[in-house]
């Protein structure tokens, strides 16, 4: 694992402890001390091999996300409720 990806997972799991704490930005409460009232360490830090493997193990593919909605067809189109 690149150090940039160990930095952005480290960076996800620190954002996760601070909504998980209800914890604002205008707080101004370090890192250190959101993992010392969690007593976690960083992801990477915790297991480091283990989570290398189990990132790099996974097949990472972008998920394409579509903007807008989709229209279903019309029920008498598809042969549904006919006669209502």
């Amino acid at each position: 694992m690149t150090a940039t990806a160990a930095k952005t997972f480290d960076a996800l799991d620190q954002w996760c402890l601070r909504r998980i704490l209800n914890i604002h930005w205008t707080e101004r409460i370090t890192n250190n001390e959101v993992r010392s009232r969690t007593q976690q360490l960083c992801l990477t830090q915790s297991a480091p091999d283990a989570f290398a493997s189990l990132v790099t193990s996974a097949e990472l593919t972008p998920v394409r996300i579509t903007l807008g909605h989709s229209t279903p067809a019309r029920a008498s189109e598809a042969g549904g409720m006919q006669g209502i």
